[in-house]
This record gives structure tokens, C-alpha cells and sequence, in this order.
């Protein structure tokens, strides 16, 4: 049954209203062009604009967005565009695409459009008239064919195939095509091109409000001729807004000695306390350490996604000085942190002058990332902030979230670099010129649900970040890969350099892999597993016995069992077992070489975790797991300097074995060379025997090998990226990853040993039978039966047309999916464009580095506890930038700012769950409240059949403006999975609640609590306070309610069908009488005045 359009699409009526549709002038201007493609045409230059013919049908009941996507396939390079027809009204044009066969608009060639309409106008027309013509400036423009989608197309593709990319045929028969010629023929695409395969790609769905209103301001952006957004990115406005205070050394101190304690007193910058201006404007340094440990008051909470990081930036040592003699020779670096995370970016204040900034609780340093990817990378840059030219690039630093575990707070300490690779290519371990040092307070917050363990899985999806200015776009691109940036030519250094790296890879593979296979040959150990001591073997000094692992007694034992840690050859042991199998039975082979990939991985877990230092050490198996579904693990503790003696002492002795290979490599190297030269030299001494007499003219002449040599280069670029990302997914960099690969493997490996007959079975049989039918004399009667009619039949032009048909249909799929994922990634780039900024940068997800970021031996890791504040946080929020859908895309919804700390003194329980809310404080105004105690009966799950839901409620007063319940003035805490809970007491403003009157109308709705701030509705009730006092179940419980009180109760609904969804008992209600009492006299008061004066007014 064919869909009714003033049915499907008549909910907009309501909004708009229906009227009479007239026909508008044929004429009309322009919306509004760039000014590097005009659209002037013989359309143009009439009395009434598209726009205003547009709006003169807005009365209508029917409401399409319809998107034109691309052409392809026109007869020359044109400057295509589309002008869209209804009837005999012109109701949309895009701009022109110049000097191209295959068009491609996007949002700045006005792709998009509303059609307003109704079933009676669509009818007389028939359809929507698409002309594709050729924009002409001198003369009129020309018609290069049409498509005409019929009304019935158009109700079949709002039923079926709402924002589908819909094909159309260009009809291209004549030169000028009008509508009488194509009212009564379409040409819906059915996969089958014309004769010259011109297309046009169309889709089209119901226009929403939003829609609506992004259309509204579209159009005015386009009058003001302005491709910008309105809307400026937020590390623009952050840029703009953190401007440098500098203090002038002439008019002001920057140090002075405290009179009593001769103590060196510091301004503090960029400013003071604004709550003790006086006590924190100059500090010692003793006392800005100590502060900026303290809890941060101003967050911001930025991205998309349900997992969190909270990091604040404390401060920075041993900056370099790059302001040295610009102004004045007391002048220096001006830091300020910029961090880039997936889709956001922010920044901290900027403090002038100094060396060794450090950020205050009041200052803007505390920033909450919601993670969409808990693979992707943290970007943190410092630079030196310049008003006038681009910020100097100091150095950065990137973190991996996954390596950190949750529920623990880490203070860390990094180094600061240029880039992740060395200068010297050749280089095999880190020796990067250090730039200074950053210090940073990391929590890490993970989410506890399925799609915990889908994100982990899933393949990681292209992140951007939008801004308005270059010298912004040079800061993301310094802070995502600080110096490194891929030339985009060839550079001799670059490509020699490639080389270099690759060969040192191959050189530590090497060293890595002949140690390994010779401890496994030789029986050495791998594994520490703890023994009883008389069952302990005696063996060489330091060959199997552990002498830094003391002996110790197991306290569930016997205290006179001693124990001691044995490193057993646990690796020769499966190599052994291995081969007993795969000689026995050679079809176990598959099967052993899947194996080999979790077994390697594993062996690198192993070895990695004897390094002494705990922050070279990866992840235990356990932890990882942990992480990956979102369970809480086991919290860690970190000392400072733990192991650091030890660590730095293991990496010297890495290194020493990696220096002594490559010395003697080169070594081996140099004799060789040396050799040669020697053979050479006495080979020359004798005379070249091959003299060629034949007289040469010298002519000067250019390698052309530099223009060839680039796509090597990038060749090379690709293998170094390759080989990077193996070998931080070796050296478990991505933990997560890691795991989950390692052990779809192991599985694998045991089904392949498990099917491995059956599969050697049929492997046997497929071969007989191929040998016995295709080896066999059967193979010439099948070439006197087939291959010969075949060979004679491929002559004849009817079955060539059919195979270049096939080959056609396939060839034409595949260059449709290319379309379509050009079209996408064009259309993503301009809508990003208008809506964040014209600069793009692509935000690296995995973050392949050759040498990754350790935190330094004086960082340490506590379990994080709830801070106790004598403040509530301010938090900000900023929304991501990731966009979604196809026609128009749009923004992630907003959403409350998250928990920063789960405890404030001087605030109500509600305000610890959840911030930035006003919360009545009983102990304040006690007298004036109300006293409310409510109990959840039945509530309607909506976490779906495995989890109940976590309730809370509000209270919403209505407004005074137009009366909506939008005030808030109570929000409680949530109980945790339970569809009968039963809050703490509430005490509630009744002056912002009803202003005192029992009678007035205030609204209570009841949430699921979600960690993102996502709440799920789940009912609400309209009621007063009387009706509370009148419900009132004195000791009321869950487990002992009646009937009789739960008919009673308020009753929650939710949906237009006002559909029951649960119940609430008022067990307790606690009113002050004065107040009530009070009021009831005033507005008696007040209705006797008013019948007087309306009395007085009669008379």
C-alpha cells in the first residue's frame, strides 16, 4: 500500500498550517553565491528572489529536505549545477562546480533544501523536475539533461528509503529539455545506466525541526556571505579569551623577601586567588608547590563518549628560555599547555615570564575527556605564548590511557620532546634531546558495560579538529606530532633516514630473536614459579635460582616450609611438546602456527615484566581483562623513585647488549669495506683490461632520479609506520588490542588442532578428486564438449555484449561505493568546515611512535579516594565536534557536565552525585522548607534485561514566564538497581517551589542515572503541596505497602498516551505551618481586594 503523503508527512501541518499553494514567479535571484563561482543566468535577475518564493509556500503541509549529490559522466568538463522545479515553480539551485565532468556538492553549493508543498500542488505536478545545466556568464546557461522523480517515487523512497542515496538516469535526448517531454516519463535508476552513463545521485526525507532551524540559519549566514559558522570552535574561543598578562618589569616586582621569614616571595601568575587576593598574591616556592597539589575549583568537560579522563596539569621544570633577548634581557617563556584528545582541544592560562610555571586550583589547568575510543591517544604540547606570529613549539608528550588502570590517581612526571623519533635515524635506543619536564595529575574512569568490550574490539574511527586560523592549526599539528610532520616531497634526509630506522628494527629483531631462540634451545628460564626449597634443584649461581627474590615463607603454609622462586624453562618445555606433535603429526602445523603469534606476545609480556622500574612494566593479564569489559580492578600503589636504581641500572644494561651488536656489526661492516678496497687497489694497480677507444663528448647533464625516487619514499614512510605498530603492539603499548588478539588466537590454534583430521581429510579427497578429473584422459572429452563450442560461441558479438554486461554491472557497483565514500568525505569536510572552523587536523587514534612516553621514577600512584572540598567545582562543558548522519549532519546532543569529586562539605547528597545543580540546603533554611520523603514502587525498567535501573528524582517549579515546568529546584541522589527505592529526605525551598501556596502546581519526574549524564526518562506527576499532605503514608516501605496505599499514590506516566510506568508513596511530608499559614492569609487578602475592586468597578 502506497504511503499517503498527507498522512506520513502531515505532523508538520500542525506547525505550519495548510493553505492554498500558489504559483510563484518563474523568475528568481540568487541565495546567495562564493565568490569564486557566480550563478548568474537567464533565471536570474527577476522580481522575486528563491528565497521569497520559498517562503510564499511555507503555508503548505508537507515538509521534504531533499539533497542533491553528485553527476558523473557529463559530455565535457562543465560548470555543472541543478535547478529543481515543481510544476512551474522554480523552487532550489546550486551553485555552479567549474571545470568538471563529475560534480560533487556539498554544504557550500547549497546541496540542501526544504521543500514545503502539499498533496494537492505535488499532484498537478507530478513530480520534482531536476535540470542539470551548464552555467554560462556571457550568455544563457545550457541544458545538459534532466530527471524527473514522479510523485510515486517520491512516496516510495519517504517509505522505504528515507536518506538512501537514490540513483538517477540523466536523460540527455535533446539539448533542451521541457517539462511536457518528461511529466510523463521517469527514469528511477535500476541499476542499468543510459547510453552514456550520466547519473545523478538524489536523497531525500522528512524535514525535522532541527532541520528547520539549521536550514533558517543557514540562509543567514549565506545573505551575509560568510561560509563561517557563527559558532566559532572552542579552542578558538579559548585562544581569544586567555589573553597574556604580562607584567611590566619596570612598573612591577616579580620577587621580593618576606620581612620574617627571609623567605624569596614569587607574584603569582597570571593572577591571585579571587578569594584571598591579599594571602596568595605573593608566595614562596615551597608554598606554590604545596598549592598547586591541591584540589582544582574550575574544570572543563569536553568530547564524546562515556568513559573519562581527568587530568590536571600542576606544572613545568627546566623549560628553555626561547623570549631570550626579544624585549629585554629579563624576559622569558611564556608556557601554556595545549591537549588534543579525539575530536577536542583545549588549553590552560598562560603564565608569563618563568622557567618553572606552576598552575594554581583557581586557574583554568583541570580538564575531563570523554573517551569515545578507549584506544586513542592524550596529546599534551607546551609551547611559548606569541601574540604576534605562531607560538613556539617547546615540547610534547603523548599518553595512552588503556596502560593506566582505574580507580587510581597517578601524579606523573614526563619528559618533554620535539618528536617520538630521534635525530640520528640510526639511533636504536632513546637518546632524545630532552626539553624540560611536565607534571600532571591523571584519573582514569572506565565504563562498566558491554560496550566497554565493543569499543575495545571495534576498529578505530577517524577523528578531526576544527579551527579558524592557521596559526591554531600550526598548534594541533605541533601537539598531535610535535616536530615530525612527513614531507610532502622528496627529501634525501627523510628517505635515507626511513632506511636507517628500518634497518635498526631489523637489528633488534635480531638481537631479541637470537636471545630468545637460545634461551629456548638451551633450556634457560623464562617464567619465576615459586618452589619448596627441597624440591628446588641445585644449579649454577644466578642460572635457575633468582638472586634478587628473596627466600620467603608462604603465610597459608606451614611457617617451617620455605619457599624459593625458580625461573623455569616453561617456553623450552612447550617448544619441546610442540615439535614431539608436529613430527608425529605434521597436519597439526596450521594449528602450531597460529599458536606461535599469542606465544610470542606472551614471551614479550614476560620478559618485560622483570623490568624493576613498575612504569616500564605493562599490565598484568588480569588487569587488562579488567579494563576491556569495565570491571574495577584491584587499585595500585606507586612510591616515588620505586625501583629506580634498579630500573636505570636494567635499561644500561639493554643497552650496553644493543651497542655492543651494532659495534660490532659496523665493525664486521668496516673490515669488509676495508677488504674490498685493498682488492681493488691491487686489481687497478694492473690496469682496467676493458679500454674503450672510441672518442667521448662530455655533455652536462640533471639526475632525473630526485622526481622518481618520492613514491619510494612514501613506500618507505608506510613501512616505517608498519613496523612502528608492530612493535608497540609487541611490547603490549596497546594492552587491550594485544590481549584480544592473543586470545582469538590461542582459540584458533586449539579448534585447528581439534578439526585437524577432518580437515586433513577432506584436504586428502580434494586433492584426489582434482587429480583424478582434472589430470585424466575425461579432460578430452570435456574440451570436445565445451571448450571448443565455447571458443566458437565467444566469436559471435551476442555473448561478447553479455560478458562485457556482467563486467559492466560489477564495475559499475564498485565505482558507485567510491562515489559514495568520496561524496561522504567531502561532504564531512565542508559541513565541519561551516560549522567549526575552514582548518582541519586529523587527530592520530593509535598513536605509532617509535619511542614511547614513560613517566619518570619521581611519579607515584595512589588509590583514588573522594576528596573531601570546601567548595563545589565549577565545570564547564564543551561538546565534541563529531558529527553524524548523511543529509544534514548534526552535532551530539547536550548533555549535563559530569562528577568531578563525589564529596563537598556543605552540600546536600544530591550535589555529590551530581554537579552543577542548585540543591536546597536543609541546614540553612530548615524553617522555610519542605520536608519530603518518597518511595518508588514498581518503576518501569529501561536498562533493558540484564541491569535494573539506578532511579533519582527532580523537582521542577513551574515558571513564571510562560508556565513550563523548567525550574529546577531539587534533584536527590540515585539508588542503585532497584525498581522500589526509597530516597533520602528531601528539604526543598517552598518560596522557589510554589512561593508558599499549597494549591500551585510543581512537576516531579524520576531518571535513570547514567554515568555520561544521559539520563533515561522514566515518569513524571504534576501535584501540589496539599496533595502531598493529603497522599501522606506515615513509615511507609516498600516491602509493606497495601493495596489500598499504592491506589493512592501518584502516579507516574510518561508519552503523549500518558502510559502508567510506576508509582510514588509519600511517606513522610513536613510542612511549616507559619509559612503556609501565612501565605493562605495573603492570598485571601488578596482575593478580597480584588472582588472589592471588581465590585467597585461594576458600580
Amino acid at each position: 500500500m502506497k504511503l499517503k503523503l498527507p498522512d506520513a508527512l502531515g505532523k508538520l501541518g500542525s506547525k505550519v498550517g495548510v493553505g492554498k499553494v500558489e504559483a510563484a514567479d518563474d523568475n528568481y535571484g540568487d541565495l546567495g553565491r562564493f565568490q569564486d563561482s557566480p550563478q548568474s543566468d537567464e533565471e536570474s535577475g527577476g522580481e522575486m528572489s528563491m528565497t521569497e518564493a520559498t517562503s510564499k509556500h511555507i503555508g503548505g503541509n508537507i515538509a521534504i529536505l531533499v539533497e542533491c549529490c553528485s553527476a558523473w559522466n557529463i559530455s565535457s568538463k562543465k560548470e555543472a549545477y541543478v535547478s529543481v522545479k515543481l510544476g512551474d515553480r522554480k523552487v532550489h539551485k546550486t551553485k555552479a562546480l567549474w571545470n568538471t565532468q563529475n560534480p560533487i556538492w556539498t554544504i557550500k553549493h547549497d546541496n540542501v533544501f526544504i521543500l514545503y508543498t502539499n498533496e494537492d500542488e505535488l499532484s498537478r505536478a507530478g513530480g520534482l523536475l531536476f535540470n542539470l545545466k551548464d552555467f554560462n556568464i556571457a550568455s544563457s546557461s545550457t541544458s545538459l539533461g534532466s530527471v524527473f522523480v514522479s510523485k510515486a517515487e517520491i512516496e516510495d523512497i519517504l517509505e522505504k528509503r528515507q536518506s538512501e542515496r537514490v540513483v538517477f538516469a540523466v536523460d540527455t535526448s535533446q539539448e533542451n529539455v521541457r517539462y511536457s517531454a518528461m511529466k510523463s516519463v521517469s527514469n528511477f535508476f535500476k541499476g542499468k545506466t543510459n547510453d552514456n552513463g550520466c547519473g545523478l545521485a538524489l536523497r531525500f526525507r522528512l524535514a525535522s525541526e532541527e532541520d528547520e532551524k539549521f536550514m533558517e540559519n543557514f540562509k543567514v549566514m549565506q545573505r551575509k556571505k560568510s561560509m563561517i559558522s557563527t559558532t566559532a570552535s572552542a579552542l578558538d574561543k579559548m585562544m581569544s579569551e586567555k589573553a597574556v598578562t604580562k607584567f611590566s618589569t619596570f612598573t612591577k616586582k616579580m620577587h621580593k623577601t618576606d620581612k620574617l621569614t627571609r623567605e624569596k616571595l614569587h607574584r603569582v601568575k597570571p593572577g591571585p586567588d579571587p578569594l584571598d587576593e591579599e594571602g596568595t598574591k605573593w608566595m614562596s616556592t615551597r608554598q606554590l608547590e604545596e598549592r598547586a597539589l591541591e584540589p582544582s575549583r574550575n574544570w572543563i568537560d569536553a568530547g564524546s563518549g562515556s568513559d573519562r579522563i581527568f587530568i590536571e596539569i600542576i606544572g613545568c621544570d627546566d623549560l628553555p628560555n626561547v623570549d631570550q633577548g626579544l624585549l629585554s634581557a629579563k624576559n622569558k617563556t611564556d608556557p601554556f599547555v595545549s591537549i588534543v584528545h579525539e575530536d577536542t582541544a583545549v588549553i590552560s592560562d598562560t603564565i608569563s615570564d618563568t622557567l618553572k610555571p606552576r598552575w594554581m586550583p583557581w586557574h583554568q589547568r583541570a580538564f575531563v575527556f570523554r573517551v569515545f575510543d578507549p584506544k586513542s591517544v592524550v596529546f599534551i604540547g607546551v609551547f611559548d605564548r606569541d601574540d604576534v606570529g605562531s607560538h613556539d613549539f617547546i615540547g610534547r608528550v603523548a599518553i595512552r590511557p588503556s596502560k593506566f588502570i582505574a580507580n587510581t590517581e597517578y601524579l606523573l612526571h614526563y619528559n618533554l620532546y620535539e618528536s617520538s623519533s630521534p635525530s640520528d635515524p640510526s639511533m636504536p635506543v632513546d637518546e632524545r634531546e630532552k626539553k624540560g619536564k611536565i607534571i600532571l595529575r591523571l584519573r582514569f574512569e572506565r565504563d562498566i558495560s558491554l560496550k566497554a568490550v565493543i569499543s575495545t574490539a571495534s576498529v578505530t574511527q577517524t577523528q578531526y579538529v576544527n579551527t579558524s586560523t592557521s596559526k591554531n592549526l600550526s598548534l594541533l599539528k605541533k601537539t598531535c606530532r610535535g616536530t615530525e610532520v612527513p614531507p610532502s616531497r622528496f627529501e634525501s634526509q627523510a628517505f635515507f633516514g626511513y632506511v636507517a630506522e628500518l634497518t635498526c628494527c631489523w637489528e633488534n629483531v635480531l638481537v631479541y630473536s637470537t636471545e630468545g631462540l637460545l634461551n629456548m634451545f638451551l633450556w634457560r628460564g623464562s617464567v619465576q614459579v615459586p618452589l619448596p626449597k627441597f624440591l628446588a634443584m641445585e644449579s649454577r649461581k644466578g642460572d635457575c635460582v633468582d638472586e634478587t627474590t628473596p627466600l620467603q615463607s608462604i603465610s597459608s603454609g606451614s611457617p617451617k616450609k620455605r619457599y624459593i622462586t625458580v625461573w623455569a624453562p616453561i617456553n623450552s618445555t612447550i617448544a619441546f611438546f610442540w615439535g614431539v606433535f608436529l613430527v608425529e603429526n605434521p597436519v597439526l602445523l596450521p594449528s602450531f602456527l597460529v599458536f606461535c603469534i599469542p606465544w610470542i606476545l606472551f614471551g614479550v609480556l614476560c620478559q618485560q615484566s622483570r623490568h624493576p622500574s613498575p612504569w616500564h612494566r605493562p599490565r598484568s593479564i588480569g588487569q587488562i581483562l579488567c579494563w576491556i569489559v569495565g570491571l574495577k580492578s584491584q587499585a595500585v600503589i606507586i612510591a616515588p623513585n620505586e625501583g629506580s636504581e634498579e630500573g636505570m641500572e636494567y635499561q644500561k644494561r639493554m643497552k650496553e647488549k644493543i651497542f655492543k651488536v651494532k659495534e660490532e656489526r659496523e665493525k664486521a661492516l668496516r673490515e669488509a669495506e676495508k677488504e674490498r678496497l685493498r682488492q681493488e687497489a691491487e686489481i687497478a694497480s694492473v690496469g682496467d683490461d676493458n679500454v674503450d677507444i672510441e672518442s667521448k663528448t662530455k655533455r652536462f647533464s640533471i639526475n632525473p632520479l630526485n622526481g622518481l625516487l618520492f613514491p619510494y619514499q612514501q613506500l618507505l614512510e608506510e613501512l616505517c609506520r608498519s613496523a612502528r605498530y608492530i612493535q608497540n603492539l609487541i611490547q603490549w603499548e596497546l594492552p587491550g588490542v594485544v590481549l584480544l588478539i592473543s586470545l582469538v588466537c590461542l582459540i584458533l590454534s586449539v579448534l585447528l588442532a581439534i578439526t585437524a583430521p577432518i580437515l586433513a581429510w577432506l584436504a586428502h579427497w580434494i586433492l584426489r578428486l582434482l587429480v583424478w578429473i582434472f589430470l585424466s584422459p575425461l579432460m578430452a572429452v570435456a574440451d570436445q564438449c565445451y571448450f571448443s563450442k565455447k571458443a566458437e560461441d565467444a566469436k559471435s558479438e551476442s555473448t561478447q555484449s553479455k560478458t562485457q554486461s556482467g563486467s559492466s554491472a560489477q564495475l559499475e557497483a564498485q565505482i558507485q561505493l567510491s562515489r559514495t565514500r568520496r561524496e561522504d568525505a567531502l561532504k564531512l569536510k565542508d559541513m565541519r568546515c561551516y560549522r567549526f572552523g575552514r582548518f582541519i587536523n586529523e587527530t592520530p587514534m593509535f598513536g605509532v611512535y617509535r619511542f614511547p612516553d614513560i613517566p619518570l621514577p619521581e611519579s607515584c600512584a595512589v588509590p583514588y579516594k573522594s576528596k573531601s572540598v570546601n567548595f563545589v567545582p565549577e565545570v564547564k562543558r564543551q561538546k565534541g565536534t563529531m558529527l553524524k548522519g548523511t543529509m544534514i549532519h548534526v552535532e551530539e546532543k547536550e548533555i549535563l557536565p559530569c562528577q568531578v569529586y563525589d564529596a563537598a562539605s556543605g552540600v546536600s547528597n544530591a550535589s555529590k552525585r551530581l554537579q552543577n545543580v542548585p540543591i536546597s540546603n536543609s541546614e540553612d533554611f530548615e524553617d522555610e522548607c519542605l520536608s519530603l520523603v518518597l518511595i518508588g514502587w514498581k518503576l518501569k525498567n529501561v536498562e533493558g534485561a540484564f541491569r535494573k535501573s539506578d532511579p533519582f528524582f527532580e523537582v521542577h517549579a513551574a515558571s513564571s514566564k510562560d508556565g513550563d515546568f523548567d525550574q529546577l529546584v531539587y534533584r536527590s541522589e540515585f539508588v542503585a538497581n532497584d525498581l522500589s527505592p526509597k530516597w533520602e529526605p528531601a528539604q526543598i525551598d517552598l518560596t522557589e517551589l510554589c512561593g508558599c501556596d499549597g494549591d500551585k502546581q510543581f512537576r516531579i519526574s524520576v531518571y535513570d542515572f547514567e554515568k555520561d549524564s544521559n539520563h533515561d526518562f522514566m515518569g513524571s506527576v504534576d501535584t501540589s503541596v496539599n496533595e502531598l499532605m493529603s497522599l501522606e503514608k506515615s513509615g511507609a516501605n516498600a516491602a509493606n505497602l497495601s493495596s489500598n496505599d499504592v491506589s493512592k499514590a501518584l502516579t507516574l506516566t510518561k508519552g503523549r498516551a500518558q502510559k502508567a510506568c510506576g508509582k510514588l508513596i509519600v511517606s513522610s511530608v513536613k510542612v511549616p505551618r507559619n509559612l503556609m499559614q501565612a501565605a493562605a492569609a495573603t492570598k485571601e487578602v488578596s482575593s478580597v481586594d480584588d472582588a472589592a475592586t471588581a465590585e467597585s468597578g461594576s458600580v
